[in-house]
C-alpha cells in the first residue's frame, strides 16, 4: 500500500526555510535567448545544441557556442493545432554521430503519424512510427533512449508504451491497453548505471497519477503509484506524474514532478515524502534535475525556480527573470558548465538561460 507523508526536520532547520524566502537576485543574472510567444514544451540539450519543442510552433534549435541567441526553425509546426500542453512537438532524441533528429507528435485529431526523423536537419521529415497504428501514434507525450543502448528506444503514448530496438524503424507495444482511457505517459527514464532498471509515469483516464518500474528493459511492467495525492485543502485532487527523476547513486531514491508539488521516495515507492507540498498553488507542472556528480543538488521549475542542495529537504527559491511573477516550465541543466535552461509558460514569454555556482 503506498504510504507519503509531510517531511518533519528539526526547528532550526524549519528556521532556515523560512529565511531562505525569495531570491532577491538582480533579474539581470538572466539572459534572454528567444522564442517569446511560443508555449516552450520541453528543453533539451545534445552536443552544442539547445532544442526546443514548441507544440503546435514545430521544433527550433540554436547553437549555444555564439551570442546571437539566434533559433533555427527545423519544422513540424502546425498552427491548426491548439497551443496547448502536450499539443504538436512534445519531445527529441538526437544522435550526435549521426546527426538524425526524432521527435515526438501529439495532436488533438488523433489522426496523424506521432514520431517523425530527419536526417537532413529538417529540410524533410518521414514517420517512423512502424507497429504503432496511426491513430495511437498521433498522441506521442514522450521518447526516451538508453544512453548505452542507443539503438533501444521508448515511446510513451497516451495510453501505451511502445519499445524499438532498431533505432525507430520499427516499435513494439510492451505495456498498456490501446482501447483504455489515458491522457499520456509523459515520463519515462532509467538508472544511469543499469539501463535494465526503467521507470515510467502519467496520468489515467480518471486524471489520477500512476507510474511504472521496470527491472528488465520494459519486457515486464509492475505499477508501484496509483493515488490521488492531497490537495492544499487536504481533499484528493486530480494530478499527473509530469517528470521521474532518479538518483544516479542509488536506484530506490527518486523523485516525481506532479502538479504543485514533488514526491521523494528513498524505498523504491514504497513510502512517499513530500519535499514540495502545494505552497504555490494548483495550476502548474514541475520538472526536476538532477545533478549527476552530487545526487543531493536539484533544480526543480514551477511558480519559481527552486534549488536545493540536500536532496530537497530545503530549496532556495529563484525569481523569474521578469518582473511579474510566470510560471518556469520546461528545464534543460548543463551540469558540467553550471549552466541552466527554462522556458516561461502561459503565454509564452521565452527561454532564458542563467549561470549558477
Amino acid at each position: 500500500m503506498t504510504r507519503y507523508t509531510s517531511a518533519v526536520y528539526p526547528l532550526a532547520v524549519l528556521l532556515f526555510l523560512a529565511s531562505c524566502g525569495e531570491d532577491q537576485s538582480n533579474p539581470q543574472q538572466w539572459e534572454f535567448l528567444g522564442l517569446e510567444g511560443k508555449l516552450v514544451y520541453n528543453l533539451t540539450l545534445s552536443g552544442n545544441h539547445l532544442y526546443a519543442c514548441a507544440g503546435r510552433d514545430g521544433l527550433y534549435r540554436t547553437a549555444l557556442d555564439g551570442n546571437n541567441n539566434q533559433w533555427e526553425y527545423l519544422g513540424l509546426g502546425d498552427t491548426t493545432l491548439f497551443r496547448a500542453r502536450g499539443i504538436g512537438v512534445t519531445s527529441v532524441l538526437v544522435d550526435e554521430s549521426s546527426g538524425r533528429i526524432m521527435a515526438g507528435y501529439a495532436d488533438q485529431y488523433l489522426s496523424g503519424h506521432g514520431i517523425w526523423i530527419t536526417e537532413d536537419q529538417g529540410i524533410t521529415w518521414a514517420p517512423s512510427d512502424s507497429g504503432m497504428g496511426k491513430n495511437l501514434s498521433s498522441a506521442v507525450q514522450s521518447l526516451y533512449r538508453v544512453t548505452s543502448h542507443p539503438d533501444t528506444l521508448f515511446a510513451g503514448l497516451s495510453t501505451t508504451l511502445f519499445r524499438s530496438i532498431n533505432g525507430g524503424i520499427s516499435w513494439e507495444l510492451i505495456w498498456g491497453n490501446p482501447d483504455a482511457g489515458g491522457l499520456g505517459i509523459t515520463a519515462i527514464t532509467s538508472q544511469p548505471d543499469d539501463p535494465n532498471y526503467l521507470l515510467a509515469g502519467g496520468q489515467t483516464g480518471r486524471f489520477a497519477p500512476f507510474a511504472l518500474k521496470s527491472y528488465d528493459m520494459g519486457q515486464a511492467w509492475q505499477k508501484f503509484y496509483q493515488v490521488f495525492p492531497p490537495g492544499p485543502v487536504g481533499v484528493g485532487v486530480d494530478n499527473v506524474v509530469f517528470d521521474i527523476a532518479i538518483d544516479p547513486l542509488d536506484q530506490n531514491t527518486f523523485y516525481l514532478g506532479m502538479i504543485a508539488m514533488i514526491l521523494k521516495t528513498t524505498d523504491g515507492g514504497e513510502t512517499w515524502v513530500k519535499v514540495v507540498d502545494w505552497e504555490d498553488g494548483v495550476g502548474h507542472h514541475i520538472r526536476i534535475s538532477i545533478n549527476p556528480d552530487n545526487s543531493q543538488e536539484l533544480f526543480a521549475t514551477g511558480i519559481w525556480l527552486r534549488h536545493s542542495l540536500d536532496g530537497g529537504a530545503m530549496w532556495e527559491k529563484i525569481n523569474s527573470p521578469l518582473p511579474d511573477q510566470n510560471i518556469f516550465f520546461a528545464l534543460a541543466v548543463d551540469w558540467e558548465q553550471r549552466v541552466l535552461f527554462v522556458s516561461l509558460s502561459y503565454p509564452g514569454f521565452g527561454i532564458y538561460r542563467r549561470t549558477f555556482q
